[in-house]
Parts: C-alpha cells; sequence; structure tokens
C-alpha cells in the first residue's frame, strides 16, 4: 500500500510538471501510472508572454520550466502576465506596470518653445531672453524727390518717383535686431506724382498719380545670430516712365493718368548687434541702393497753328497765340548708388512696453545722367519764324544726402501666449523725420525763343532744401508662433514742397522661419 501511494504521488508530479512546460501528458505514463492526468483549468500549452515584446505563438521545441508557475498547483502567477483563453490574442490581462521615465521633448516641441514670440531666446542663447517688439512701420522712402520743369513759354511739369525719390529708408519694415524671415509689404502713397503738363493752354490740364509699392524682403542671420543679411525688391505701379506728349492742332496726348508697373531699386541691408540684453540691444549696419528701375523718357512733338503762348516768363498779352512747331526728347538715367549707415536700438523693459528708434545717412555715391535736346520754329502772325535748338544738356545728375530719424513706441493691450491665432495686439506711433543736408544740385537752361518769350528748362528737386515730418499710427497682430500683421496710416505734418503725399497706406505681413530674438 505504501509503495502504491507513492507511485501515485510521483506520477501526479510528473503530470504536473509536464503541463507546467507545456508538454502533453502521453498515454503511457497514464496506463504506467494507473491515473488520469490532472484537470486542465488552461489550455494545453501556456503562453507567457514577455513583459517588453509578447511573443504571441509558443518557441519550437521545449521551452524552460517557468519559475513563476507552481508545478503542484499549475495556477499562473498573480503577478505574472497571462493569457486570456477565451481570447489567445489579447494582452496580458494583469501586466506589471514600467516605472514612468521622463519623455524629453522633441524637436517640433523644442521649435515651438523657442519661436514663441513671448520667449524667444537671444543669440542662439548666450544671452538673457527679452520681450518680443513687432518691426517698425516706417513712412516713405522720397526725402528729396523732384522731376523735371518746363516753365514758360511751354508749360510742362513732372514729378516722377524715380528722381531721387526710390531710396531706402531703413525702418520701413525693420527692427534694430536680426531676424530670420521673409515678407511682403503694400504702401499706397496718395498723391505722391504731380503732372502738370500745358496747364496754361486751353487744352492742357493737370493731375496727381498715386504710387503703388509692393516690396518682397528676405532676411537671414548668420554669424551665430549676431548679424543678418536682408533682400527688399520693390514692384511699383505708378506714373509710366515713358511719357509721351503730343499737341496736333488743338488735339491733345497728354499722359497725365498713364501707369506701368516696373521694378523698384533692389536694396541690400547688412545689420550687426553690438550690444543685447534683456531689455535693451543696440546694433549698425549699412544699406546698399541698387539702380535696378528703368529710366525715365520724355518725348513731346507740338504742331499747332493756334497755340496759347502767354505764360510764365512771357510779356505778351494774355491770350497771345501763336503757330508752334517744337519738338523734345529727355532721358534721366537711374544709376546712382546709395549707401546708408545706419545705427538702431530696441528697448523693452517689460513685456508690454517697447521703444525703438533708427537713425541713417543716405548718401550719394554717383550721378545720373540727364540728356535733354530739342528744336522749335515759333511765327506770330506775319512776324517770323523764329528758329531755337535748344542746347543739348548731357550733365550727371547729384542726389542730395539725406539724413533720417525714426523713433517708435507700441504697447500691448492684449497678449495671450496660448491662444490658437491671435496671441497678441500692440497698437503704435511713430514719428520720422527726413532732411537733407546741402543745397540740391540743378540742371537748367534758360530758353529764348522770341523777344518777350522765354522758358527755363529745370531738372532736379526745384524745392532745394526740404524737411519732411510725418506721423505714423499702426497696429500689430501676432498671430501663431511665427507671423505678424501690421497696418498703419502716415500722416505728413509738413505742408508745401515739404509734403510728400497727402497720406500713406501700409499693410505688412511677416514670417519668422528660425528662432528669432
Amino acid at each position: 500500500m505504501f509503495l502504491a501511494g507513492t507511485r501515485k504521488i510521483l506520477c501526479r508530479s510528473a503530470a504536473a510538471l509536464a503541463f507546467s512546460v507545456g508538454v502533453t501528458f502521453p498515454a503511457f505514463a497514464q496506463n504506467q501510472c494507473d491515473c488520469p492526468p490532472p484537470p486542465l483549468r488552461f489550455p494545453a500549452t501556456v503562453i507567457v508572454p514577455n513583459v517588453i515584446t509578447p511573443q504571441l505563438n509558443p518557441p519550437i521545441g521545449n521551452p524552460p520550466i517557468n519559475p513563476m508557475v507552481d508545478p503542484l498547483n499549475p495556477v499562473p502567477n498573480p503577478l505574472a502576465p497571462m493569457v486570456d483563453p477565451l481570447n489567445p490574442g489579447n494582452p496580458a490581462l494583469n501586466p506589471v506596470t514600467p516605472p514612468l521615465t521622463a519623455v524629453p521633448l522633441n524637436a517640433d516641441d523644442t521649435a515651438a518653445q523657442n519661436n514663441s514670440p513671448f520667449a524667444q531666446p537671444t543669440e542662439a542663447g548666450t544671452q538673457p531672453s527679452m520681450s518680443f517688439a513687432p518691426n517698425m512701420l516706417g513712412d516713405t522712402a522720397g526725402g528729396s524727390c523732384g522731376g523735371l520743369n518746363f516753365g514758360g513759354l511751354l508749360r510742362v511739369r513732372i514729378e516722377h518717383p524715380t528722381f531721387g525719390c526710390s531710396r531706402l529708408n531703413i525702418s520701413e519694415n525693420n527692427s534694430p535686431l536680426v531676424r530670420d524671415r521673409v515678407y511682403i509689404r503694400y504702401n499706397l502713397f496718395k498723391g505722391q506724382s504731380e503732372t502738370d503738363i500745358f496747364s496754361d493752354s486751353p487744352n492742357g490740364a493737370r493731375s496727381v498719380v498715386d504710387l503703388e509699392r509692393y516690396t518682397f524682403g528676405f532676411e537671414k542671420t548668420y554669424l551665430n545670430g549676431r548679424a543678418s543679411i536682408e533682400f527688399r525688391m520693390p514692384i511699383n505701379n505708378q506714373l509710366t516712365s515713358d511719357i509721351n506728349l503730343s499737341d496736333f492742332q488743338g488735339t491733345t496726348n497728354l499722359p497725365l493718368v498713364d501707369r506701368s508697373i516696373v521694378f523698384g531699386n533692389l536694396s541690400v541691408l547688412n545689420k550687426f548687434m553690438l550690444y543685447r540684453s534683456s531689455s535693451f540691444n543696440l546694433s549698425t549696419g549699412f544699406g546698399i541702393n541698387i539702380p535696378t528701375e528703368q529710366p525715365v523718357r520724355i518725348r513731346a512733338n507740338i504742331d499747332n497753328d493756334n497755340f496759347l503762348l502767354a505764360g510764365v516768363g512771357s510779356t505778351l498779352p494774355p491770350g497771345f497765340t501763336g503757330q508752334v512747331d517744337a519738338t523734345f526728347q529727355g532721358v534721366i538715367d537711374n544709376s546712382t548708388v546709395n549707401l546708408s549707415p545706419f545705427m538702431g536700438f530696441v528697448y523693452t523693459p517689460n513685456d508690454r512696453f517697447f521703444a525703438q528708434g533708427f537713425w541713417q545717412i543716405d548718401v550719394p555715391l554717383n550721378g545720373s545722367n540727364a540728356e535733354v535736346s530739342g528744336s522749335s520754329t515759333v511765327r506770330l502772325g506775319p512776324i517770323g519764324p523764329f528758329n531755337l535748338d535748344l542746347p543739348g544738356v548731357d550733365d550727371p545728375l547729384i542726389q542730395q544726402t539725406l539724413m533720417r530719424f525714426d523713433l517708435g513706441l507700441g504697447y500691448f493691450v492684449y497678449k495671450n501666449p496660448d491662444a490658437r491665432w491671435i496671441r497678441g495686439v500692440a497698437p503704435t506711433i511713430e514719428a520720422h523725420y527726413s532732411t537733407t543736408l546741402q543745397d540740391a544740385e540743378l540742371l537748367t537752361q534758360r530758353l529764348d525763343f522770341f523777344p518777350g518769350s522765354s522758358a527755363d528748362l529745370t531738372v532736379g528737386n526745384w524745392a532745394n532744401r526740404v524737411d519732411v515730418f510725418n506721423l505714423t499710427l499702426g497696429n500689430t497682430l501676432l498671430i501663431g508662433d511665427r507671423s505678424t500683421l501690421a497696418t498703419g496710416l502716415v500722416i505728413p505734418l509738413s505742408t508745401g514742397d515739404n509734403k510728400p503725399f497727402d497720406y500713406e497706406f501700409t499693410l505688412q505681413f511677416n514670417w519668422r522661419f528660425g528662432p528669432q530674438s
């Protein structure tokens, strides 16, 4: 009896051990032991998945004994992962939860944090961070604009944007800080170009043409965020640069509102940081204005037997007419290169208020050639003809040196760095002053057609010394992490020849593509 009982215990232990390692209890063992296998509580094959990489299929061959299963009582350890018998593909019923570990920010999270306008690094993290100050709006690229004036017998006055107006203004859509950005800017100069053609004649007229400018720009930092280079390319919708005047027996062709779309002057700016801190930054640099705008060509043809001769510079009685046959050609080139050294500052004592400004000197390095020629024949009834050949004018026209001061103040009335779209609203006010540092160099020619009648041809800035003072009111929106949208209205405070336009409207959009300061 003792041996039989011992044999049954050993048989049951062998069966349990076979069950625990996934081996089917053979039939000959049942015959030898003369006992049934233990009741199965789980499928004959039990899969114990790994906590890190679960195995859904049993390994080939006899796996090692699982120490987490009791051989005498094949019930899986409650701490070990188990397989659902009704759904073997189900994950472990009670997996052991691995310890929590800190997950670092990925590249997108880090970039979003770096580009936030409310927490931006400076100089690749080498300086304390500062509050964000949006770009200035600026005022105008003018300051010493001129044109062609033909007063007297034939009164013609043309103020064209190319005559000294297409010059670089550092403050326009700019910041004293270096930045990685692309942008587009729109300017409307209302009442910018005056055109007065034969206004003393019944068939003459006068008009004022607006100037629209679209500027595409790109700025990229280098020297580890301590310097930047910027390119500006304007496209102007302005008074045509190919002006043709005609008067044939009282029928006139006057290009009073003729417009054309042309490329303006390309500008290249280099900016260098001199001093940086969490509240005050100082920079310097220089800009180069490259003459890529086309020259201005003016042609006039008059064939009128009843042309009004009494005008400015004439001693003839009012309403006196005569027979006029005249031709005129003029080409004013655009070949002046301007160098503009500047300094800028920005002050941000807290996360809402900011002040910034520029000081700039605009120096012409060379002149633009002006060529003028023409001839005329005048008859005064039975008197005449009086023949006149216009002495040829072929001289360089030198622009005046400009000095500009720009100061802007702003305050964030709304800030929410967690907002999806509008994260900040900052009204701004700016003051801009431009002055000429020497008298204008004019090309003049006095023409005596006949006794009692003459005309003066003048090319250049006939206003001579100018002092332009403009006020800019604007508002800037921070859109998301990378964009700003600003609008502004420029109000001239000067009068007379110091008033460059009636008003200016500006709209500018900037998109930053890298960590900004």
